[in-house]
């Protein structure tokens, strides 16, 4: 037998071995999924006076898309909305996030990724020379 001949039937008995599914030692998964998280719903309510900022700490329960919602009643006050990150607060680098509104609008969005356990502080800062407002704050995390 050459070796050409010795070659061609070494790899069909290998090829033979590699089809097959082996029904007597089936393979357990590799790990249990995991239930998905819920989504985190908070509402906060406050009022800021004229031309003063209201403060609200935040600690994230669980990662994902955070979306806040700065709601108020009165299109004449031109409230605003920041997420500051706690780390800035202690005098180390870290993100701060503006939503920019426009006058005449009465709700502004912040929409930022985080990380489960960070802290943050929503401020709501009131640009009006004249009036004090109330307003809500809804926070989602999903």
């Amino acid at each position: 037998m050459t070796t050409w001949s010795r070659l061609v039937i070494v790899l069909l008995f290998v090829a033979a071995g590699c089809g097959g599914s082996n029904t007597s030692n089936p393979s357990a998964p590799s790990s249990t999924p995991s239930a998905p998280q819920q989504p985190f719903d908070q509402t906060v309510a406050g009022f800021v006076g004229v031309l003063g900022t209201a403060h609200h700490s935040l600690s994230t329960p669980r990662g994902g898309t955070l979306t806040l919602t700065l709601t108020w009643g009165d299109s004449t006050v031109d409230l605003r909305l920041f997420l500051q990150h706690s780390c800035l607060l202690q005098g180390v680098a870290g993100i701060c996030v503006d939503a920019f509104g426009t006058k005449g609008v009465v709700s502004e969005r912040i929409v930022y990724m985080v990380g489960a356990g960070e802290v943050f502080d929503i401020v709501v800062g009131n640009n009006s020379f004249s009036r004090s407002q109330g307003y809500t704050i809804t926070i989602n995390i999903s």
